[in-house]
């Protein structure tokens, strides 16, 4: 098995599957929200669902990092709704 390929392929194959064009990038324009599945450990029993809505390079240049909307908790733990930048590797399509 591949590396990453339980998750939906490789991450670079992830990332341009989700990826906004790259004239949208470059003009301040949005990308169209799409729902995704977040996973910020290496658990898949603790994916959430999630809403992607933006994307950016990381610090180094290179990586890319998701704005994401998601619901942590239920079940025994109280729900709880988090916007945050995540780095690519923690989000994939649905």
């Amino acid at each position: 098995m591949r590396s990453g390929s339980g998750l939906g392929g490789p991450l670079g194959e992830r990332v341009a599957r989700m990826r906004a064009p790259q004239h949208a990038a470059n003009t301040g324009r949005y990308i169209r929200p799409r729902h995704v599945v977040v996973n910020v450990t290496t658990d898949p029993a603790y994916a959430c669902p999630g809403v992607l809505v933006g994307w950016r390079r990381g610090a180094d240049g290179g990586s890319w990092e998701a704005l994401v909307t998601f619901v942590e908790g239920g079940g025994t733990r109280e729900p709880r709704v988090v916007t945050a930048w995540l780095p690519a590797a923690h989000v994939r399509p649905i």
